[in-house]
């Protein structure tokens, strides 16, 4: 069963378990647990709250989603606007409070909670939440947040590849000959073509750096308490009511999130006193980890959950 809700502000999809569970493994209280059994209550399953990437489309999302539901759990997947990431960034909030009406109307603060954040922009629109779920106490138990290729501090470079990477997958013709999308398209035999993705994404990262800087030197002047130039230096004090336990999935080959970003936050949250688990991918690029090491990267998180779940300590990074 699923139900969707579509607005002009976020697309938003809740869906309940797909997966029978046996009952004689989805009970702690007779020490009955099942290395792959994940639902230890049937009447209040995990719920896991995906927040897709930048320019995220939601049949993407749906696949992560399986790795949920398939378990028995429910699964709420949010993908922010780009809009809204990049341009009225100021519309965040409003969405973060949303996000949170939705879970609670959806009754999902009865049941444990785990997010699954995808690069900046999941993290972005998480960070968001997790103000709203400030704000108004909300009841939520959150067990864990599972980071996939985030957060990453912002860099002009990484901004340009994300933009590049958005154009391309969005305007297939905007990519150059010979790769994967116009030779499928039979692009690849205009050896002169060089695609418009690159020039395109150069100056619309231009743009947004000098938009960007303008609005903190306005707000700056205007205001005692200007907005931070990186939109996730919040992230570093969301109190550990709201993280729970953290898995960080990520890759030194990942070209838009840097790898020694990543471990400075999982750092920082582990000197916080948060429990930190990290499964570092050598060769997979910018979310692209579950692609390339679909059963390592499956089992971690069932691993992770399990751990969180049963009240045992996730095995340290």
């Amino acid at each position: 069963m699923a139900r969707v809700r579509e607005a002009k502000e976020y697309f938003l999809k809740f869906s309940t378990p797909t997966a029978e569970q046996p009952s004689s493994l989805t009970s702690l209280g007779g020490n009955v647990v099942d290395d792959f059994v994940l639902v230890h209550n049937e009447s209040k399953p995990p719920a896991v709250i995906l927040f897709g990437w930048a320019g995220c489309q939601d049949k993407h999302l749906a696949k992560y989603g399986n790795i949920y539901s398939d378990k028995g759990c429910v699964t709420l997947r949010c993908i922010a606007p780009l809009e809204f990431l990049f341009l009225r960034r100021g519309k965040m909030r409003a969405l973060g409070r949303r996000v949170v009406d939705d879970i609670m109307d959806l009754k999902l603060n009865e049941h444990p909670i785990f997010f699954h954040v995808f690069s900046n922009g999941g993290a972005y629109l998480y960070k968001h939440v997790a103000l709203a779920l400030q704000e108004r106490a909300a009841p939520l138990k959150v067990l864990g947040v599972i980071w996939d290729s985030a957060p990453g501090e912002r860099r002009f470079r990484s901004m340009y590849l994300a933009f590049k990477a958005i154009l391309e997958s969005r305007w297939p013709l905007l990519a150059p000959s010979g790769s994967g999308v116009t030779a499928a398209l039979g692009l690849g035999s205009w050896p002169l073509w060089p695609g418009l993705g690159a020039p395109i994404a150069l100056a619309v990262a231009l743009v947004m750096t000098a938009w960007w800087l303008a609005e903190v030197l306005l707000q700056a002047m205007t205001s005692l308490r200007p907005q931070p130039l990186d939109p996730l230096a919040e992230l570093d004090n969301v109190p550990t009511a709201y993280t729970g336990a953290h898995l960080f999935l990520y890759s030194p080959a990942d070209k838009l999130i840097l790898a020694q970003d990543v471990e400075r936050f999982a750092g920082h949250r582990r000197g916080m006193g948060e429990l930190v688990t990290a499964v570092r991918f050598e060769d997979s690029a910018h979310v692209q980890h579950y692609p390339a090491h679909r059963e390592t990267y499956t089992e971690a998180i069932y691993s992770f959950m399990r751990d969180v779940l049963s009240g045992r300590r996730p095995s340290p990074s």
